[in-house]
């Protein structure tokens, strides 16, 4: 697990960042309510989504130790599709 969290955090926060969906919503919520009322939206989607990205990476951790060769193939499909 002490090997995959630093990748699982780099990658939550960078797409905290990128343009996308919650961050027209937050860029709506701030024209229409203002900075202050905008602040609880804005870290329940960072929160979330870290949240969302640390569970789906304990899920993996678990499958991949009962299903060593499901990881491998994983693998060649992702290289296969990049």
């Amino acid at each position: 697990m002490s090997d995959v969290l630093p990748f699982l955090l780099i990658f939550a926060f960078t797409t905290v960042g990128t343009p996308g969906p919650n961050n027209l919503m937050l860029l709506a919520s701030g024209a229409n309510f203002g900075f202050q009322r905008t602040v609880p939206h804005m870290l329940g989607i960072g929160l979330g989504h870290v949240f969302q990205i640390f569970a789906i990476g304990i899920l993996l951790i678990g499958i991949f130790e009962q299903f060593p060769w499901l990881e491998r193939t994983m693998q060649a499909a992702a290289v296969a599709y990049m």
